[in-house]
């Protein structure tokens, strides 16, 4: 069995700018922190998946990628979350970067997730998707609000990433990535 999930996995250099931007609420707040190389957006979790699935969603992958780059259902040049908030889960004990500003991009490319995991015969988790990176686990209580400077992240794809749980925290392995749209303005 191999867990796994969809997400939007940003470049190095964005995990290091949300650092720098996040610095002071995680300083203050403390908690386990979460590496920087393990910042993303999670679009739909998977779960537990046989590896003889596997190539399923590969297939479901590709035919989302495919949908959105001949309608342009997801077109933003290229998709884009705006991280502007630091936010305290209390019942989660989560430290979180949040978008301000919903992207109906991200929340319509999540959507058309699920809808061919669950025609596919998985069982993904169906909670509403928002935007937003963990940055602490584990964190008690939170001190105070957190203001962040705006890092703007930039996406031309989606990536099934697998999720292995080690001694020392959580390790992820980007899968394979497929495309978005990306429109040209002329």
């Amino acid at each position: 069995m191999r867990r796994v999930f969809f997400a939007l996995w940003p470049s190095e250099e964005q995990q290091t700018a949300l650092v720098g931007a996040a610095r002071s609420a995680l300083q203050a707040e403390g908690g386990r922190l979460v590496p920087a190389v393990n910042f993303h957006v999670t679009l739909v979790f998977v779960g537990s998946v046989a590896e003889a699935r596997m190539q399923d969603l590969f297939k479901i992958a590709e035919q989302v990628s495919g949908a959105a780059r001949s309608s342009g259902e997801f077109g933003w040049d290229p998709l884009q979350l705006p991280f502007d908030a630091v936010e305290y889960w209390r019942k989660a004990k989560l430290l979180c970067a949040t978008a301000g500003m919903p992207s109906a991009a991200a929340g319509a490319l999540s959507a058309a997730l699920k809808t061919r995991l669950l025609t596919g015969g998985f069982a993904p988790d169906l909670k509403p998707f928002r935007a937003h990176v963990t940055l602490a686990r584990k964190v008690p209580h939170a001190t105070g609000d957190h203001t962040m400077q705006s890092v703007l992240w930039s996406f031309t794809g989606f990536a099934l990433v697998e999720s292995r749980t080690e001694s020392d925290g959580s390790v992820y392995t980007v899968l394979q990535t497929f495309p978005l749209p990306v429109h040209n303005r002329n």
